[in-house]
Order: C-alpha cells, then structure tokens, then sequence
C-alpha cells in the first residue's frame, strides 16, 4: 500500500542489513551458484571459503547468494563470529541453531531449551537418542551452563546428527561470517562437517 509508511523488515540473529544492488560480483555469485548446484544435484557437500580484505562485499555476496538458494528451495542459516571474547566459542553455529528452531536472543535458557527439544524431536528420525542430542546442543550453545561433557566428540557428533536430518528434508546452506574471529573449536566444527558429512545436499560457506 503506497499510503501506508514503510516499515523495515526484522534482521533475524546473526544478519547483516545490506541495501541496493551487488555490483562487482556477478562471477563470484555465478560460481556459488553453481557450486550449489553440485551440491544438490549430486548430494555431495561442499565447503566454500571467500576471502578478501574489509568492505570488498563478502557479506553481500554471502546474502545475495543465501537469498538465490532460498528461492530454488533451499534453506539458508547465517551466523558470524563476533570479536575476541565478545561472544561464546560457538556463537556463530548456535545463532544458526536458533534460526532453525525460533530461539529468539529474549527467550530465556529454560525457553530455548524447550525449544531445541521440540524442534529436535521433530526433526529427528526414530531411533535417535533426541534427548542426547537435544541436551548436547544446548551445551554447545550456551543454554545449559551446568551441563558438560567429558568427549568433545559427542558435541560434534549431535551437530551432525542434527544437520543430517535437516538436510535430508531439505537441501541446506550454512553460512558462517567473520571467521577470522572465530574460536578454534568452531573452526574444527566446520571442519568436521566438511569431511564427515556424505551424500548430503550442503553448503557450507565460510
């Protein structure tokens, strides 16, 4: 309605607002698309790393191409690491976590943990331990703070079990901004998913 103002759609966690259109980047983008095709039409995940200085557009390549991704039917999840000691180990993963299960930053540690339990109890197959899982990730992601785990392996293999799931319903994108902030752990999560992860149809693009 031209009469009515205009109102600024919400940034959900872990996004950027860019506006106007992408100029310069049309290979890049051509590139990652055809990645993902790949990606898809042979269910064979990929790990996609774009590099280059501060303001080049890295963010908006990121977000033209998760916007390109949604519209063949895909989903897109976005989290970027935020600055020395400014956010968890796993920021980045847990905001997409959130995104998926609609955790809002408000929703206190017993809200989000209901939450990812209904939303791993949906999601995953029969047979899964979703408890285990459920309660692996609320760790990973800050929720539980009581809660540890002897095995980091156990952490990262909840997060695959997770992903697995989601991507077998739904060809998935996972974008993960600002890397050079992030924690190790993180880096050796997405490691994980990059060589673990098979006949899937993911992206990872860091």
């Amino acid at each position: 309605d031209p009469d009515r103002p205009h109102r600024a759609a919400p940034v959900l966690a872990g996004e950027r607002r860019h506006s106007g259109d992408m100029v310069g980047r049309v290979r890049e983008l051509d590139v990652l698309r055809g990645t993902w095709e790949r990606a898809t039409g042979e269910s064979v995940p990929h790990l996609v790393t774009v590099l280059g200085p501060a303001g080049i557009g890295k963010t908006r390549l990121a977000q033209e191409f998760a916007a390109a991704v949604e519209e063949a039917g895909g989903r897109a999840v976005q989290g970027r690491s935020l600055p020395y000691r400014e956010s968890s180990a796993y920021f980045a993963f847990s905001t997409q976590v959130k995104q998926l299960c609609g955790i809002f930053e408000s929703d206190s540690p017993e809200v989000g943990r209901a939450k990812l339990r209904e939303h791993i109890e949906a999601e995953l197959p029969v047979g899964v331990d979703t408890a285990a899982v459920a309660a692996h990730l609320a760790i990973l992601m800050g929720l539980d703070p009581e809660g540890s785990v002897d095995d980091r392996e156990e952490l990262f293999f909840s997060v695959r079990v997770l992903i697995e799931a989601l991507a077998r319903k739904q060809p998935m994108l996972l974008v993960f901004e600002d890397i050079h902030w992030a924690d190790r752990g993180l880096l050796d999560l997405i490691e994980l998913l990059a060589a673990r992860l098979r006949d899937l149809p993911v992206l990872l693009l860091t």
